[in-house]
């Protein structure tokens, strides 16, 4: 047995000398042969196994990896990409705006330690992407008419161009533009035309200019990520569908100095649940807050009238106080309003129309002034049990023969303790 064994040995040795003294040659790409007489033969391309890590990455030293042919000892090997630094804000610094140099914060990673941005002063901001102009008709300003798309999710609208103000962006002008996440605009601009920023669905925030106005009809319509706006003191009138379909805003502060709302300025802001109006504005109009998602609302004493579908399916509007000058609630007015628990009308209110209150299912009771002369059909329909306490002796002329549910209590003359 040791014979065999020992031969064994032997030839093993053999094969490994063979293998060492292989004349097999390579380049990066093929390997071959070499024969006695000096020809090339058996030429073939290199066959690679796998990747193989040797050495991880961190975030200032690379990493390599290796992979090996299987026909020869080609070897070939990588650096590793740098892992990602983990930042973290060591001092705050200040943002630049239009008018002012900022500071930059400081950066440093937290694994490696390494400052990853230094401190200094960052540039005032001027206008970003390919902005396309045109001359106002005055030939002393600029209006932006749109843009070319851009990587930039910033849209940045400045001072001036060529020499000349920045007064006015035209409507339409970015229109689609989903790309866009956040907008700054210089107080320069005084006009921001109609659906100027309509259906820019990843829009996020916007900073609007000190001058402006007038909120233009459709200017955010469907943007549908814009969660948060501040209006500047100034504003007088806010368009209609103006954030028409803004499901996720949820912060809005309306300016004092408003005084008019548009049509389905803010139907289905889902996620609005708190508003308050300025005193100052005379009407809530038709489909203003439909479908909103408000819960807490005050009516300003100088609304006068309440349009058709107003509140209507606000389901989580909890109270409503309509003050004495309100004079008119229009047809839908609140319908639908299912968590609705409280409604406070004063002596004052002289018409409430067709379905108003309908579908209220959690209102149990209201009291109706005598001074209501007008109200339409079905105004307190599919509204269970609801007792309603009338200021009349009796029903007047001019309220419809079903103006409540068969199932409403009605009691006349009532007097308030």
């Amino acid at each position: 047995m040791k014979r065999f064994y020992y031969i064994f040995i032997f030839i093993m040795i053999l094969c490994l000398n063979s293998c060492t003294n292989s004349n097999i040659k390579h380049d990066d790409t093929y390997h071959w042969e070499v024969s006695e007489n000096g020809e090339i033969i058996n030429k073939e391309k290199h066959k690679l196994n796998e990747w193989t890590v040797i050495k991880e990455s961190t975030c200032i030293v690379p990493g390599t990896k290796q992979r090996k042919c299987t026909g020869c000892s080609y070897k070939e090997t990588k650096e590793l990409e740098l892992e990602e630094h983990e930042e973290v804000v060591t001092k705050k610094g200040i943002p630049a705006t239009f008018y002012e140099e900022g500071i930059y914060d400081e950066i440093k990673c937290s694994k490696c330690n390494n400052i990853v941005q230094e401190q200094g002063v960052s540039p005032k901001l001027t206008s970003s992407y390919e902005l396309v102009y045109e001359l106002n008709e005055a030939c002393d300003g600029y209006i932006v008419v749109g843009a070319y798309e851009s990587s930039s999710t910033e849209l940045l609208i400045g001072l001036e161009y060529e020499g000349l103000p920045i007064v006015e962006i035209a409507s339409n002008a970015f229109r689609y533009h989903y790309w866009i996440k956040t907008i700054k605009i210089a107080d320069n601009v005084k006009k921001i035309g109609s659906g100027a920023f309509e259906h820019c669905g990843s829009l996020e925030r916007v900073e609007l200019p000190k001058g402006l106005t007038v909120i233009e009809d459709k200017l955010f319509n469907s943007c549908e990520s814009l969660k948060e706006v501040t209006l500047p003191e100034g504003i007088t009138k806010i368009g209609e569908s103006a954030f028409l379909y803004c499901k996720n805003l949820e912060k809005l502060e309306i300016p004092n100095t408003v005084k008019e709302l548009g049509e389905f300025s803010f139907l289905n802001t889902r996620k609005l649940e708190k508003l308050t109006l300025p005193e100052g504005i005379s009407v809530i109009p038709k489909a203003c807050f439909d479908g909103s998602g408000i819960k807490q609302i005050n009516i300003p004493s100088t609304v006068k009238k309440i349009e058709g579908g107003a509140f209507i399916g606000c389901s989580n509007l909890e109270s409503i106080e309509i003050p004495a000058n309100c004079e008119i609630l229009e047809n839908y007015a609140f319908n639908s309003c299912k968590n609705l628990k409280q409604v406070i009308l004063h002596e004052g209110l002289q018409s409430i129309g067709q379905l108003c209150f309908s579908a209220c299912t959690s209102l149990s009771e209201i009291v109706i002034p005598s001074s209501v002369t007008t109200i339409g059909p079905t105004a307190f329909k599919n509204i269970e049990n609801l007792v309603i306490n009338c200021k009349v002796e009796s029903k007047p002329d001019g309220w419809d023969n079903e103006w409540a549910d068969v199932n409403c209590i009605v009691n006349w003359n009532y007097k308030e303790e």
